[in-house]
């Protein structure tokens, strides 16, 4: 099912929320953008250029990164306090605050790669 030479493939349904989203919030014709609906834009760009498979890798990668990193932070929470953090909502708080401290600081790591 190729298509004649010149004519745009359909876009998936992916890529047609995407684009939709992309007007969403604007006051007028989209003419003049702040520095954010740019930044928007050309990560949509991007996301759109690397396809539904790249994304999907993506988040599989960072749920994984995210469910590990957790386990650390438990066992080491168990370790020191000899509690579950969950029983405290304050060490709840602060183990939640430490996973995701700790997925922000590998991201650069799995981007590059």
């Amino acid at each position: 099912s190729s298509n004649p030479p010149g004519r745009v493939p359909p876009l998936t349904p992916l890529q047609s929320r995407l684009a939709a989203c992309a007007t969403m919030g604007s006051d007028g014709d989209g003419s003049e953008k702040g520095f954010v609906a740019k930044m928007i834009a050309v990560l949509r760009g991007q996301a759109l250029g690397l396809g539904q498979a790249a994304l999907l890798a993506y988040l599989l990668i960072d749920i994984a990164v995210y469910a590990v990193l957790g386990l650390v932070v438990r066992s080491a929470f168990r370790r020191v306090q000899g509690q579950e953090p969950w029983q405290d909502p304050k060490a709840f708080v602060v183990a939640v605050a430490a996973t995701w401290a700790g997925n922000n600081a590998t991201r650069p790591f799995r981007l590059a790669g």
